[in-house]
């Protein structure tokens, strides 16, 4: 019973250190995600309206931006957001 018990405590702390990990990852992305946002449309631009004038999926940009998603075309689509309000 003993093995159990230690094996549910086991599994319940990692739960919850994953979830304080998810939530500082969320906390995080939400700042770039409005960050990224709000620069482009000071610049009359919108994140659609990115997407569409370069030739990107609109879910995968606002993904992108978001943070929800960090493949390769995730991670191009980032950086040429980060171009675009650069320059």
């Amino acid at each position: 019973m003993q093995i159990f018990a230690d094996f549910q405590l086991t599994f319940f702390q990692d739960c919850i250190n994953s979830h304080k990990v998810y939530t500082l990852m969320k906390k995080k992305s939400n700042n770039e995600y409005a960050g990224l946002r709000s620069a482009l449309i000071s610049r009359g631009v919108t994140l659609r309206g990115f997407a569409l004038a370069h030739g990107y999926p609109v879910a995968t940009v606002y993904a992108s931006a978001r943070g929800t998603r960090s493949g390769v075309i995730s991670t191009k689509i980032l950086n040429h957001l980060r171009k675009t309000i650069n320059d």
